[in-house]
């Protein structure tokens, strides 16, 4: 019995010292670890507002035509330049057309009527002058003459709009832009208001933002921003063109609109965007960043070294929220005044010995 309990013993023992971290182990080790470290600080300029959102083009439209057809031509494609007044887009307008051939039968049968009409009020005149013709005949031709010209003043309105109708069948680009998207084929029946392209102008991009309820008073239409592009970590200029007064359809927070000062052309529509923008008011939130390139990532921990008392490494998990270029913000898990380990030049473990 008692070589039993010795031999179960040992087993935990094993078990316990294979379930230990190496961290754990190395924490008593006499080894120093060179390190660059920063004290945590708020950001440069608290009177700032940070927010995220995407880039859009200023000026967009999805294009669609007013009558139903079928699709006869689309002469471009995704990525194609459009110039204003370009056709982009052509319609089979076969019903506008007979309808156009009826309404041009009609003129001609209604200039028709107006010259006989037209004569027939001369000749009346005529014997009216010398008395001929009495009051009610006159009259009554008169009236036939005024009846004629309304139906040929009828049947132009009518081609008029006829013409209207048939220019809706070529459709043509608003402005000068780029095809962003194509969404019918040569063939597809079109319907009214359904979207069949869409193009963007590339000359002016804005950042569209949401700010959160606590940041938006001292915001104002005018401020200026700093923007980086997450995909390419360029950094943009801009100035709030625009302020929503409600968050009742936005979730809580409020959009704004950022008008982007030369964009490039590496600035694309759809791009996540983070911006700082100036503010007159203090920030509520004593805003910390750090460098990403400090943070320590195991699984779906993110931490950073910290310095303790006894100058040994002490891992920090932290909550972490925005990016803002090479920064990233820290929501939780670092105060001001801490000492974090920017770069090291050896392996990093809780307790190890620092030297800076």
């Amino acid at each position: 019995m008692n070589t039993l309990y010795k031999t179960i013993g040992l087993i935990g023992f094993i078990a316990l010292a294979g379930c230990q971290s190496p961290e754990k182990e190395l924490a008593g080790t006499t080894e120093t670890v060179v390190v660059r470290v920063a004290e945590v600080s708020g950001m440069d300029n608290q009177k700032s507002v940070l927010a995220t959102g995407k880039i859009e083009s200023s000026q967009g439209v999805n294009i669609s035509t007013r009558f139903m057809g079928y699709i006869k031509d689309i002469p471009v494609k995704t990525g194609d330049s459009v110039k204003k007044g370009q056709t982009v887009l052509t319609v089979d307008g076969q019903d506008i057309a007979a309808k156009k051939a009826q309404v041009e039968a009609r003129i001609i049968q209604a200039e028709t009527g107006l010259s006989i009409a037209e004569r027939n009020y001369e000749r009346y005149k005529s014997l009216k002058e010398k008395g001929s013709s009495s009051d009610a005949e006159f009259e009554q031709v008169e009236m036939q003459y005024q009846l004629a010209r309304a139906e040929v003043d009828a049947a132009n309105q009518m081609k008029r709009e006829v013409d209207a109708q048939s220019a809706y069948l070529s459709i043509k680009s608003p402005f000068d832009g780029t095809v962003v998207q194509v969404m019918a084929k040569v063939g597809n029946m079109a319907n009214p208001s359904m979207p069949l392209l869409r193009v963007e102008s590339s000359d002016e991009m804005d950042a569209v933002v949401m700010i959160a309820e606590e940041d938006i008073q001292g915001l104002s239409q005018g401020a200026k921003a700093v923007l980086n592009v997450r995909s390419t970590n360029e950094e943009l200029i801009g100035t709030v063109t625009e302020l929503s007064p409600s968050s009742a359809l936005t979730g809580g927070q409020y959009l704004a609109k950022i008008r982007v000062e030369k964009p490039g052309n590496s600035v694309k529509a759809g791009m996540y965007v983070t911006a700082l923008i100036e503010s007159e008011g203090e920030s509520k939130n004593n805003r910390v960043f750090i460098p990403k390139s400090a943070l320590v990532h195991k699984g779906q921990l993110t931490g950073v070294y910290t310095v303790g008392k006894s100058g040994t490494a002490i891992l920090r998990w932290l909550t972490v929220g925005n990016e803002f270029g090479d920064q990233v913000e820290v929501l939780s898990g670092l105060s001001m005044g801490e000492q974090y380990v920017v770069s090291a030049d050896g392996r990093l473990f809780n307790g190890v010995a620092l030297t800076y």
